[in-house]
């Protein structure tokens, strides 16, 4: 697939594509703690919620990604073992 291509993408295909590749690498992969779907304009938070509903493990997306390794940079990340995308947002939350 070209840049092009990609980038011509309708939404439903870039969803099934994202779920896809990470299905694919999840299930190639038994053993991961977990999958990051990056993309900077691709929607990865629809699929990560079902890839972990699916493989039971956390997936983490672009904007979750960013949010966390900044809090995680200031010091200021709390993490929830129990919470995943399937749940909310994120794995863990803000320090108050």
């Amino acid at each position: 697939m070209t840049p092009k291509e990609f980038e011509g993408m309708r939404l439903q295909e870039g969803l099934d594509l994202s779920y896809r590749l990470g299905a694919t690498a999840l299930a190639k992969y038994p053993e991961a703690d977990g999958l990051y779907v990056g993309g900077g304009s691709w929607l990865g938070l629809p699929s990560a919620v079902r890839l972990e509903e699916e493989f039971g493990k956390p997936v983490y997306s672009n904007s979750p990604a960013y949010v966390r390794h900044r809090l995680e940079l200031l010091g200021l990340w709390e993490p929830i073992p129990w919470l995943r995308a399937a749940d909310g947002f994120g794995i863990g939350r803000p320090r108050s």
